[in-house]
């Protein structure tokens, strides 16, 4: 046998090895799991409470002792609920003045327990003491309007300006002192409408610990990025795999007179409408005990195929996948009534839905994997 054919052989050998390592790390079989309903809050819950209803409940959040916090997003009043349901009491309601909310972009749970609820029209965030007194603070700039998180003494605000997708708000400083994460660096085509996409959703944000976060933008491709803090400033580190690479994560339908029924978000043009279809889109990411996190999103097939919730849990220490599962059981559609749509997954990874259909209600399901 010639030596160069030889010397060919000995390199496929060697990529065919190289290469069959990746995919071994790849190969996380999906799991079948049973999502089992421990807890449905609605309005029996609050019932012969100061005449209070539950309208329209849908952000939820929940802190260390699992307490349960519920926006209703009619009445702009924030409920709050015990592990089991009991009612406990409210935080604010539709207005201006202190501890008044015109809108509520973020409810976060800062690190002395407290609730923190970001309202960006009023450019301001309030925190809830424990005595029920609050503390409010204006914020410097009001147009970032998506899920902040809090990482240290800082808020990590999502959105989009000046190139840039995250920007650090330094709670004692009440300014920002750090922006990070190039547009140009998520951008999946050359698409100008991916852009707009993005300013007007931006994507999910974690913070896994003092010194590093996760990211991924709202049309989720298969990659989870990773941002570790070096010297006080945030620097782009790895990338996560996730269950699966995603090609086209959106699609375009340019419609006269009405959007695309498919359409999640809309774009007015002068003589037509830009309707951006999600194939994959995320809902968030969620820390979990044992240093691990999650990462919820929606994945539907091109020309109208079923939409599935997909659920992965990746090993924050390892950097990987661990587990993943897709199902049918919960929806979303272009009609809120219809809809049931993951709000909030806690540290024991229960999951928390927000069924928009006859009575709405939060429930919450613990996950068998």
């Amino acid at each position: 046998m010639p030596v160069k054919y030889l010397f060919l052989i000995i390199i496929c050998i060697s990529l065919k090895g190289c290469f069959a390592d990746d995919l071994e790390e790849r190969q996380v079989e999906s799991i079948k799991i049973e999502f089992n309903e421990i807890l449905n809050i609605s309005n029996h819950n609050v019932q012969g409470v100061d005449d209070l209803l539950l309208g329209a409940p849908h952000q939820t959040i929940t802190d260390v002792e699992s307490n349960i916090y519920t926006l209703d997003s009619q009445q702009k009043m924030i409920f709050k609920f015990d592990s089991t349901g009991n009612f406990i009491g409210t935080y604010g309601k539709e207005g201006k003045g202190p501890g008044e909310f015109q809108s509520v972009n973020g409810m976060l749970i800062n690190d002395d327990n407290q609730l923190m609820v970001l309202d960006f029209p009023s450019q301001r965030y309030t925190v809830f003491n424990d005595d029920r007194s609050i503390d409010t603070n204006m914020l410097e700039n009001p147009y970032a309007r998506f899920k902040p998180i809090i990482n240290s003494n800082h808020l990590l605000l999502p959105w989009v300006e000046n190139g840039k997708i995250i920007h650090s708000y330094d709670l004692e400083k009440n300014e920002i002192t750090n922006r990070f994460i190039d547009v140009e660096n998520v951008l999946q085509t050359d698409e100008e409408y991916e852009r707009r996409l993005l300013s007007q959703n931006t994507g999910s944000l974690l913070s896994l610990s003092e010194d590093r976060i996760v990211f991924t933008p709202i049309h989720y491709n298969g990659n989870i990025f990773v941002y570790d803090k070096v010297d006080g400033h945030w620097e782009a580190s790895e990338h996560l795999s996730g269950y699966r690479q995603i090609d086209q994560t959106f699609t375009i339908h340019e419609t006269i007179g009405k959007p695309h029924k498919r359409a999640q978000t809309i774009i007015p043009q002068s003589n037509s409408i830009i309707g951006i279809e999600l194939n994959s889109w995320s809902i968030g990411l969620f820390n979990l005990n044992d240093d691990k996190f999650a990462h919820v999103s929606f994945s539907n097939g091109l020309e109208g195929g079923q939409i599935n919730l997909v659920i992965e849990i990746f090993d924050s220490d390892k950097g990987e996948l661990e587990k993943f599962t897709t199902t049918d059981q919960f929806s979303f559609t272009s009609l809120p009534e219809h809809e049931q749509v993951p709000v909030w997954m806690d540290h024991n990874e229960h999951l928390y839905i927000a069924d928009r259909r006859s009575e709405p209600s939060i429930r919450k399901f613990e996950l068998s994997w």
